[in-house]
C-alpha cells in the first residue's frame, strides 16, 4: 500500500477507476474495486476523493477539456485565410479532426462511457452533453469558416451545426465500438467531403473535388465556376455561362 504522502497516488486511482468504470460501468462499480486496481487503501481514495461519481466526473472533465482543445483549434483556419489557400485549409481541418478522433480512439473506454451516460441513470444527461458541446464547436468552426470566406455567406449556420455534429456524433459513438482501429484518415476524409458540399462555397468545392480526384490518383479538368451559374429549369439543374 503507498503512503498518505505518495505523489502518484492520486494519478493511479484515476488510472485504476477508468479501467474499472470501462468493465463496470459507474453503478456497479465499488470504491473498493478501484483502490484494490490501483493498490492503494481505502484511506488514500477518500485523501483524493469524496465518492466514486467525483473521481468519475474529473475523468470526463479532463477528457472533454483536452477534445476541446483540440477542435477548437482554428490555426489552419485562419493561416489558410491570411494566404488564400484552400488547399491549407482542407488539409488543416483533416489533420485537425484526425488528431481529435485519434484521440478518442486512444480514450475508447471512458468515451464509450460517456456516449452510454456513464453505464448510470445519475449521468444518463452525458449523452446529451456531449451532443450539445459537439453542435456548438460545429458552430463556432462554421463562424470561423463563413468569415474566412471558405463557406458560403447564406449558410444557415444553426441547421449546418445540427447536421454536422450528428454526424460526427455517429462516427465517434462507431468508433468507440470497433474491435480494430480503422483508417481514421480516410474516414475523416470522406466526413469532410459529406460535410463541405453542403457548406463549402464554389471555390471550395471545386478544391475539394480535385484532391479528391488527386487521392484516387486521376486526373481532373478544372472547372470554371466563377464564370457559370446554374438555373432550374422544370425541376431540373441546367449548367449556363462558360
Amino acid at each position: 500500500m503507498a503512503r498518505i504522502g505518495d505523489p502518484k497516488a492520486k494519478e493511479r486511482l484515476l488510472s485504476a477507476a477508468q479501467e474499472v468504470f470501462a468493465k463496470k460501468g459507474l453503478d456497479n462499480t465499488k470504491v473498493v474495486d478501484i483502490t484494490e486496481r490501483a493498490g492503494l487503501s481505502k484511506g488514500a481514495f477518500y485523501l483524493h476523493f469524496k465518492t466514486k461519481d467525483s473521481v468519475f466526473t474529473e475523468l470526463v472533465a479532463a477528457m472533454m477539456q483536452a477534445l476541446g482543445l483540440i477542435a477548437l483549434d482554428t490555426d489552419h483556419c485562419m493561416a489558410a485565410r491570411e494566404s488564400g489557400d484552400l488547399r491549407t485549409f482542407l488539409q488543416g481541418w483533416q489533420d485537425r479532426d484526425t488528431e481529435l478522433f485519434e484521440f478518442v480512439w486512444q480514450h475508447r473506454d471512458l468515451m464509450r462511457l460517456v456516449l452510454d451516460g456513464g453505464g448510470s441513470a445519475n449521468h444518463i444527461h452525458l449523452i446529451d452533453d456531449f451532443a450539445s458541446r459537439a453542435q456548438q464547436v460545429s458552430a463556432a468552426l462554421l463562424k470561423s469558416g463563413v468569415k474566412a470566406g471558405f463557406y458560403r455567406s447564406d449558410l444557415d449556420i444553426p441547421t449546418a451545426a445540427t447536421f454536422i455534429a450528428g454526424g460526427y456524433d455517429r462516427f465517434a459513438r462507431q468508433l468507440v465500438r470497433e474491435n480494430r482501429k480503422p483508417n481514421i484518415r480516410s474516414r475523416i476524409g470522406q466526413l469532410q467531403r459529406l460535410a463541405l458540399m453542403g457548406v463549402a462555397d464554389a471555390k471550395l468545392v471545386e478544391a475539394l473535388r480535385v484532391k479528391s480526384a488527386e487521392r484516387k490518383g486521376t486526373k481532373v479538368k478544372s472547372l470554371r465556376v466563377s464564370k457559370a451559374t446554374t438555373t432550374r429549369t422544370n425541376g431540373k439543374h441546367v449548367r449556363t455561362g462558360q
